[in-house]
């Protein structure tokens, strides 16, 4: 175990515990603090290398290129699809199939259509894991170009077996591409790029990595970003070919970017490296676990089973009674900041956000908070 002190001088005075944005520390926060500068400046490239250097082993990658956009992990989910597969009339090889679970994996399936791209979807159901046996199926009745999965369902509080079933893909369909949605398990859970097989991964600074909004961060395989290169129409801004080669050529971005995040994810990323990934994955878990351990004996209950619950993000339903909102609200008055049930969720669930730098003592303030609040 890491002695690094994630939430410094606050450490047991965290109360905001929303799936995100979440807390940021304050010396991340002042990390933004800096003169502005030319994003084609040599400050500027000064400040992006160190990053780019980073970011592969956040991602455990060697092999795969990782680089950021501006912009949340929504406009990584897009960039994705234009990046490798513009428009599928103009681009035809197959269908992706989405693995959906929960809200955010349908909003990836979603703009998949938007973008005209060819889909087939298996559904598995709000707070249920993705089933390797039915990909198994799927993979092996239909050839696709890629299969997308949201690796940690926020939604639900749902992690899936990403690994099981990149190993699927690689067994029987070893052309296909996996695209993974990393955004509240990247840097709070193993998320093995390389080891796994992974092609597209990615996620938003205001998860896990414990940052303020509006940055995403990605990797991308070779092989990957050799079918971007030959992709018709795939746009501009979120041009993954043109990001990767300002970021190798120049170390710089192809549009101006946010500076001043990119001065906090700096900051970051050197904080994860003090603490170490593997630590920060196991505190993570550890905290998972003590929600169970402190709830469930006051009659909550956790929407996905056991061995499927985020180790990043609880949803949870209160004690027989109690609505998701009137338990927020009770949090509320007690100073609290939990986050709300999502979607249809809403009323029957809340949810807590244990990512990022939240320390133990915080949480376990928060969670008899939580028992206090259905006496």
């Amino acid at each position: 175990m890491s002695s690094f002190n994630t939430a410094g001088k606050d450490a047991g005075k965290i109360t905001f515990f929303n799936p995100g944005p979440v807390w940021v520390r304050p010396d991340v926060l002042e990390a933004q603090v800096l003169p502005m500068m030319s994003h084609r400046s040599k400050a500027f490239v000064e400040l992006y290398k160190p990053v780019l250097e980073r970011l592969p082993a956040l991602f455990r990658t060697k092999d795969g290129i990782a680089f950021t956009m501006t912009g949340s992990a929504t406009s990584a989910m897009e960039g994705c699809l234009r990046s490798l597969f513009g428009n599928s009339s103009d681009n035809p090889g197959g269908k992706i199939l989405y693995l959906t679970a929960g809200a955010f994996a349908e909003r990836w399936h979603q703009i998949a259509g938007m973008c005209g791209v060819a889909t087939e979807q298996i559904d598995f159901g709000w707070g249920n894991a993705v089933d390797p046996q039915r990909v198994k199926e799927a993979l092996a009745a239909t050839k696709f170009a890629a299969v997308a999965v949201v690796h940690n369902e926020t939604s639900t509080g749902t992690i899936h077996p990403l690994a099981e079933v990149a190993r699927l893909v690689r067994e029987i369909q070893p052309d296909c591409f996996v695209l993974a949605d990393c955004v509240t398990s990247l840097a709070g859970a193993p998320l093995l790029f390389d080891e796994w097989g992974l092609d597209v991964a990615f996620a938003g600074s205001q998860k896990a990595m414990a940052l303020p909004p509006g940055m995403a961060v990605v990797a991308v395989s070779k092989r990957a970003h050799e079918r971007a290169k030959i992709t018709k129409n795939r746009g501009s801004y979120l041009d993954f070919v043109d990001l990767i080669e300002f970021a190798a050529a120049k170390g710089m971005t192809p549009a101006t970017p946010a500076v001043t995040l990119l001065a906090a994810l700096a900051k970051k990323l050197e904080q994860i490296e003090e603490e170490t990934l593997v630590s920060r994955w196991e505190r993570h878990a550890r905290q998972r676990d003590l929600c169970r351990t402190r709830l469930e004996p006051a009659g909550f209950a956790f929407l996905p089973a056991k061995e499927a619950c985020s180790p990043t993000v609880s949803c949870i339903k209160p004690p027989a009674g109690i609505s998701g909102t009137d338990f927020t609200d009770r949090m509320k008055k007690k100073g609290f900041t939990p986050g709300a049930g999502y979607g249809k969720l809403k009323e029957s669930t809340f949810r807590i956000g244990h990512m990022g730098d939240v320390d133990d003592a915080s949480l376990e303030r928060f969670l008899e908070g939580c028992v206090e609040a259905v006496r």
